[in-house]
């Protein structure tokens, strides 16, 4: 494929995820039909919304090789041991059990009081990271933050919700924030020894600390509570798995839910007449991360393994091939949406590939649309510099996690 005019030029699938013009990489890719061949990654690639639905629900393509349950490289310490129970790595009847149980529990969470904890924690970290703020008899409080401070921010707010969500006391927070990015910088480098060995650490520790918040107790209305009630009720979850899953929550928070987040912010600055309305039409809001969602995809690709040769579409597929899904390329798939590049705030159907879908379908999706939401509206009243502040992205292979640096910083 020719990305001669991208600068500079995108050499496969996996660097578009981080590359300022992956947009244009992937309008190129869905020019072209069906699913083609990547030497270079040694995978197959599938851009189109009608293929990766196709994959999506087909029985031969599994979200881990049957052989390879746990990558090799992550050895067989504590960050395995919560890896190889984490429902979204694993399929059949126990990630049935598990999904079911922990969809449920987060569908149940209450609104008002995602809403009312993501306005607390904000307003707490921005409270520690401001330069200036308004004093605290002012409503709403104003926060002038630097893009260092931003990006702070940003990262660790979602993660310090869903953990006092779940139940985790506040003085808590900062050190399981700390375990968690250890746990996924290492998800993200599995052939780094010291990568690993340092996330074996953080996951030992995350669940000495859960297994003890499990045993204590919780909060009735905490997720961690609900979550072990139910399991309980339906006897399909052991207790190592919920606190493994717990931490895979997390895990996802973290990334995921803060690209969601930034980007919400970043496209204020893109769209300012669309977003003073959503401002002033509070109950926008959610066609607007949505909107976001889908042109500024939060994961950018996931992967399938064919465990049995099939034929998705035209291309027939052998046993023990890998798949790159493109969501990003899917949400913006003309097949799928008119105008698919362009910011329509109401759109009639709009589709996003962003959180899987089907049996894998990622269960926190409303929790971080929630989250994010909230979290945007609250931001969009802040003395903050977005405008003026350069944007550039963390390397990696299929997340879209913006970085903002002051125009007098170097990038």
């Amino acid at each position: 494929m020719q990305t001669d005019f991208l600068n500079p030029p995108i050499p496969h699938a996996i660097a578009a995820a981080s590359h300022p013009a992956a947009p244009g990489y992937y309008r190129q890719l869905l020019e072209q039909p069906g699913i083609h061949y990547c030497p270079e990654l040694r995978m197959w690639i599938a851009a189109h919304a009608s293929d990766i639905m196709e994959i999506f629900n087909s029985p031969a393509c599994a979200v881990r090789p049957p052989a390879e349950m746990v990558p090799a490289a992550l050895g067989s310490g504590s960050t395995a041991q919560i890896f190889q129970q984490l429902i979204r790595m694993n399929e059949g009847q126990t990630h049935a059990t598990g999904k079911r149980i922990l969809q449920d529990c987060l569908q149940q969470l209450d609104g008002q009081r995602v809403q009312q904890t993501t306005e607390q924690v904000a307003h707490r970290l921005a409270a520690a990271l401001a330069e200036t703020q308004t004093p605290p008899a002012s409503h709403p409080a104003q926060y002038k933050l630097s893009a260092t401070a931003m990006n702070q921010l940003v990262r660790d707010l979602p993660l310090y919700v869903v953990a006092e969500l779940s139940g985790c006391p506040e003085y808590l927070i900062p050190e399981i924030r700390s375990h968690i990015a250890a746990f996924v910088h290492a998800l993200s480098k599995p052939g780094d020894a010291v990568a690993i060995a340092a996330a074996n650490q953080a996951a030992q520790a995350l669940l000495h600390t859960f297994t003890q918040l499990a045993e204590s107790e919780l909060a009735a209305d905490s997720l961690l509570a609900q979550i072990h009630l139910k399991a309980r009720k339906s006897g399909g979850m052991p207790a190592e798995a919920i606190i493994a899953n717990c931490i895979g929550l997390l895990s996802q928070t973290y990334e995921a839910s803060r690209g969601l987040l930034q980007a919400s912010l970043m496209y204020s600055t893109h769209y300012p007449a669309v977003f003073l309305q959503v401002l002033q039409q509070p109950d926008l809001i959610n066609d607007w991360v949505a909107e976001v969602c889908r042109l500024h995809s939060p994961v950018q690709n996931t992967r399938r393994y064919v465990t049995t040769a099939t034929h998705i579409g035209n291309t027939y597929l052998p046993q023990d091939a890998v798949v790159l899904l493109l969501l990003a390329a899917a949400n913006i798939d003309t097949a799928i949406h008119e105008q698919a590049c362009e910011f329509r705030l109401q759109r009639p159907q709009r589709t996003l590939y962003s959180f899987g879908y089907g049996r894998h379908a990622c269960p926190g999706q409303q929790l971080a649309c929630q989250i994010t939401a909230t979290a945007t509206r609250l931001a969009g009243t802040w003395s903050l510099a977005l405008d003026q502040w350069q944007v550039s992205y963390e390397n990696s292979a299929n997340g879209r996690l913006p970085v903002w640096t002051h125009t007098k910083e170097t990038a």
